[in-house]
């Protein structure tokens, strides 16, 4: 199997934005290492990922529309969990816009992730 220059170049890019990442935080697991490189690629401006200062300011919007995200799923999960012991025949419409609101936060999610 061979490499083309840019597959390598990207390969070497990959590799430097890694080792930036752990750098700003040692403490990562390779997954989370990985996971944070991969969300920053797809959320960042590609021709930054050089400039700590930058990855750093983007992992940190990143961050907390993450755990803003996290929050809001834990809450409407306790919700669905008493909601999952009522009849779905009895639902009231606070029920059903729980259900909505349900579907919302789990399309946010996943488009964060699919961006």
């Amino acid at each position: 199997m061979t490499f083309s220059s840019s597959t390598a170049t990207g390969a070497v890019a990959a590799s430097k934005l890694l080792k930036l990442i752990l750098e700003l935080d040692p403490q990562l697991s390779t997954e989370d290492v990985f996971r944070v490189g991969y969300l920053l690629t797809m959320h960042a401006d590609l021709q930054r990922l050089d400039q700590p200062e930058y990855i750093q300011d983007v992992w940190l919007e990143l961050t907390l529309r993450l755990q803003a995200a996290a929050d809001q799923q834990a809450a409407v999960s306790e919700e669905l969990d008493s909601l999952a012991s009522t009849d779905p025949q009895k639902f009231t419409p606070h029920q059903v816009w729980l259900l909505i609101k349900a579907i919302k936060v789990l399309s946010q999610t996943l488009e964060f992730y699919s961006k």
